[in-house]
């Protein structure tokens, strides 16, 4: 069945922050997602707490995170880790399910299928920074199926993602293994 995303979910732009140094609050950004669907943790930036951030302001877990701008508009979801101890810039979307028997794991999912990818980009605007209007996203039709599918979808997304990693690491054994075997080699 398909609903409009504005009926399933709140969708609210984030909040400019100056960044510090000493900050304890996640700030998330842009290049804070990655084309996989997950946060970069590697570049978060933060922010004090005590610039005033309102308490509105501050991220649950299972938020999902979309760029407004750019070229690329693949969506994160935000970690338990996170919950409550970050914001997200004004360059995101912040999108929170609404409605009970919705997985965020299953919509953050869904945005992220190359067909709703291509329908963002579609529905994007301006030629250097290609921008989303919120009134677009809402808009947006997500299909939506009962929640034991949802469940299985998002079960076979974790052992995807989970064999990317392994797959990921073996590349990296394999590079090391044949770079200690070149050395090897040499010395003889």
């Amino acid at each position: 069945m398909d609903k409009l995303f504005e009926n399933i979910a709140d969708i609210h732009f984030g909040s400019s922050y100056s960044s510090s140094e000493k900050g304890t609050v996640a700030y998330f950004q842009v290049n804070n997602l990655t084309e996989g669907g997950c946060i970069d943790e590697g570049h978060v930036v933060y922010i004090q707490e005590s610039v005033n951030i309102d308490r509105d302001d501050y991220l649950q877990s299972g938020d999902i995170l979309l760029p407004a701008k750019g070229s690329k508009f693949s969506s994160a979801i935000v970690p338990e880790k996170y919950s409550c101890t970050s914001v997200a810039s004004s360059s995101l979307f912040i999108i929170r399910v609404t409605r009970d028997g919705i997985l965020p794991e299953y919509l953050q999912w869904y945005l992220n299928l190359p067909r709703t990818q291509w329908e963002l980009e579609k529905g994007a605007t301006g030629t250097n920074i290609s921008s989303l209007s919120i009134k677009y996203l809402r808009k947006l039709k997500i299909e939506l199926p009962d929640l034991d599918v949802q469940k299985k979808i998002v079960s076979l997304k974790i052992l995807e993602e989970k064999e990317s990693e392994i797959l990921n690491r073996l590349v990296i054994a394999r590079k090391k293994l044949v770079q200690a075997i070149t050395k090897n080699i040499l010395r003889q």
